[in-house]
């Protein structure tokens, strides 16, 4: 990411707090003209009519998407989820190996019943 038009890909410096554009909110209040100001249809449609559901919280899927959970346990899962996937692993983790099953012996052991 290009921070300001400036080059600088590493995060913001003094300079580019202090650029010249109206996107800028550290030097212009309000909101910035674009995208964020100025919603689409489908965000106000959204927003009047929100779907029912019992969530209460989003984690970023770093897919474009989101985890939703309804109770901070199942929230908390999420974060562990996106923290995997941040670190280049598959969001849930293997299951854990199956015992090995038990052996059966064809003979008998002397004293048991035939």
């Amino acid at each position: 990411m290009e921070w300001s038009g400036s080059g600088n890909t590493t995060g913001a410096n003094g300079k580019d707090l202090k650029f010249d554009s109206l996107y800028n909110t550290y030097e212009h209040g309000g909101l910035p003209p674009g995208p964020i100001g100025n919603p689409g249809e489908a965000s106000l449609r959204a927003a009047l009519q929100p779907a029912r559901t019992d969530y209460l919280y989003f984690v970023a899927n770093t897919q474009g998407g989101h985890f939703f959970s309804a109770t901070l346990a199942e929230h908390n899962r999420n974060v562990v989820k996106y923290r995997r996937l941040l670190a280049g692993l598959p969001a849930d983790p293997p299951p854990p190996p199956r015992p090995s099953p038990k052996k059966k012996h064809g003979k008998q052991h002397r004293g048991t019943p035939g």
